[in-house]
């Protein structure tokens, strides 16, 4: 009941299959500078929902990614069960399977054993994230090497409950050998001729690689606390050893620095950019050549253009930025767009 009416029917296999067109919270939160680490919740993510203006596109036209579909789906489990999402978890997945997963509906839930995430190298590693993660169905899943093998095992076996057609549907390989599918929770693909399903994971200074190739029965799990996307590249190397695929050389970055191309005109962007949606506000502000956007708690971001109006930043949660013009040719509004949470209008606040 608290999602908007968008005139176009929004279906649980739409959430199940990341078909809905709903913009994913993550990437929304982050613009309005709440990120994933602040201790996100449940009810922001509802409020967060309850507020959009539009969907990404059409539902069941295209498939992209949106935290905020499982986060949705969590909500309907506790509606069907009568039971909260994290205790569902833990009588009908987790108990049985003897697991030690447990699942944290709260960012204050006391977590046993749980490992501090780090980030940064130099001068050395800081924490990342001091509260546990809360925002079910999407993520605040906490687990061991232990639970994801007995997981693997579980999706090998089919010993978990449900029915025939469940499992069907949760282990069906993707619709073709070289298109990457996303469905009940698992992508499906290949690697080297062998398909797999799997799933990644990311949050704070945590990273997690978890594939199972169905063919040869192998299992590859990859976690990490230490905030380095290079976890993803290490699990596919491990991977390669099993699947015989040869080492690759490798090519060192491109470490030549270019700088950002002078802005001429960047007065004419400047002032307040709001955003209802997001209750939140960016301040463009025109230092000689550059424009730079700053936010009270993203701090000051460097816009890069593009072409014309266009422009973008090296930050992820504004890699997408266009401004739109009244009939008059003036800038009036700031339109912002990640993969997953698309075409965020941003109002000129007038007189300011």
């Amino acid at each position: 009941p608290g999602v908007p009416d968008f005139g176009q029917k929004i279906t649980i296999r739409h959430l199940l299959t990341h078909r809905s067109g709903l913009r994913d919270w993550d990437a929304g939160l982050g613009l309005a500078g709440r990120p994933i680490e602040s201790g996100i919740t449940q009810d922001d993510v509802l409020a967060f929902v309850s507020r959009q203006k539009s969907l990404n596109f059409p539902p069941g036209s295209q498939q992209n990614y949106s935290n905020t579909n499982y986060s949705l789906l969590a909500v309907a489990v506790e509606k069907a069960s009568g039971k909260p999402f994290e205790q569902f978890l833990t009588d009908e997945i987790f108990a049985p399977l003897k697991m030690s997963a447990v699942s944290a509906a709260s960012p204050n839930a006391p977590i046993d054993h749980m490992a501090q995430s780090f980030r940064g190298r130099f001068p050395a590693p800081y924490a990342a994230s001091v509260k546990p993660i809360s925002t079910v169905g999407a993520s605040a899943v906490y687990a061991s090497l232990d639970d994801m093998i007995a997981w693997i095992r579980t999706i090998r076996d089919r010993r978990a409950g449900g029915t025939s057609v469940a499992w069907a549907r949760f282990l069906a390989p993707a619709k073709s050998p070289d298109t990457e599918d996303y469905a009940y929770g698992l992508w499906r693909n290949a690697r080297s001729g062998s398909p797999f399903l799997g799933h990644l994971g990311l949050a704070a200074g945590y990273r997690i690689s978890f594939r199972y190739f169905t063919s040869r029965d192998l299992g590859v799990v990859y976690m990490t606390n230490d905030g380095n996307d290079a976890a993803y590249d290490r699990a596919k190397q491990i991977e390669d050893l099993f699947l015989g695929i040869p080492e690759k050389a490798f090519e060192p970055p491109d470490a030549e620095y270019t700088p950002a191309p002078a802005i001429e005109d960047a007065a004419q962007f400047s002032g307040r950019f709001g955003s209802d949606e997001l209750q939140t506000a960016y301040d463009l502000v025109a230092q000689g050549k550059r424009l730079v956007a700053r936010h009270r708690i993203n701090g000051e971001i460097e816009l890069t253009r593009v072409d014309g109006d266009a422009f973008t930043s090296r930050f992820p949660f504004m890699p997408d930025v266009r401004f739109r013009r009244n009939a008059s040719g003036v800038v009036d509004a700031m339109i912002v767009s990640t993969e997953s949470a698309q075409n965020i209008i941003f109002s000129r606040v007038p007189g300011y």
